[in-house]
């Protein structure tokens, strides 16, 4: 799925829409409470986190179904933006190119318009406010949470001596292949700060367990996990798609899909126009001024 693909321009009147609620989860409005956060249990944290990783799978996967859909439905269409996509950029870099002091000036506002028409914006600054109030920050939380990215990045090192390819030149194709895969996952565990996944890693390796990690550093582990799963639940219900399915779900999938189509046909006038006026040719253009999101 394309960026183009997944547009949603808030120019465009929305047909039969008059439902506002696009959104199932919302970020709390009440203030951070310090106390409570530390009240929590580790089984009450993973508890959480196991309800909001079972949510997001569930509601990506219905709303990639749809998104899917709708993409087969327009492929058409979706293939003529990105041609005249694909020409706009092509003369941006000729312009670069160009001595003309012109051309360049001109290469530097296409560059802001293709940035502005198909960036991905994470826009979501509540949620990232909250996390940043989060009790990881107190200072505490901060010792702790170093205390654990020691010791994984300790565990990580260990696996890497035995798994990273320049050190299983002399092992047979499917050990090097089976060395490889653990030292991938390895360092996908240690990204995610993930010491449990670490230390099955390490004793797969080694024959042997590495130190169980404490109470605290499962805590720890647990909240990081609610806190990205959180985040992710945020981002997909604030998103285009997300809007799209909510109008799916209360108007049905014919009108969300036709609102897919208006604001595709909206994104291809816009870069028509643009297009034209680049190549001074105004005749394909009209005086509507087209944005993107």
């Amino acid at each position: 799925m394309t960026k183009t693909e997944l547009m949603v321009l808030p120019q465009h009147p929305v047909v039969k829409h008059d439902h506002n609620a696009v959104a199932e989860y919302e970020v709390p409005d009440d203030d951070f409470d310090p106390a409570q956060y530390s009240a929590e249990t580790y089984a009450e944290i993973l508890e959480e986190a196991e309800a909001l990783e079972l949510r997001f799978g569930a509601d990506s996967e219905r709303c990639d179904k749809l998104m899917k859909k709708f993409t087969q439905d327009n492929a058409e269409l979706i293939a003529q933006i990105n041609t005249v996509q694909a020409e706009m950029i092509r003369l941006q870099l000729e312009m670069e190119e160009s001595d003309d002091l012109e051309d360049k000036a001109n290469a530097e506002d296409l560059n802001k318009i293709l940035g502005e028409a198909f960036s991905e914006e994470d826009t979501d600054k509540r949620t990232q406010e909250k996390m940043r109030q989060s009790d990881v920050k107190e200072s505490l939380e901060r010792m702790n949470l170093r205390k654990l990215e020691a010791k994984c990045r300790k565990i990580y090192k260990q696996i890497a001596k035995m798994t990273h390819p320049d050190k299983c030149r002399s092992l047979s194709e499917a050990q090097r292949e089976e060395r490889k895969q653990m030292f991938l996952l390895a360092k996908t565990a240690l990204l995610r700060k993930d010491i449990d996944a670490l230390c099955v890693i390490y004793e797969k390796v080694f024959g042997k367990s590495f130190d169980t990690p404490n109470l605290i550093e499962r805590l720890i582990q647990a909240r990081l996990k609610r806190d990205r799963l959180a985040k992710q639940l945020a981002d997909l219900y604030t998103s285009p798609e997300w809007s799209l399915y909510c109008l799916a779900l209360h108007h049905g999938r014919g009108v969300a899909g036709e609102q897919f189509r208006l604001n595709l046909e909206q994104t291809l006038r816009g870069l028509k126009a643009v297009l034209a006026s680049i190549k001074g040719d105004d005749s394909d253009s009209d005086s509507t001024n087209y944005h993107w999101v």
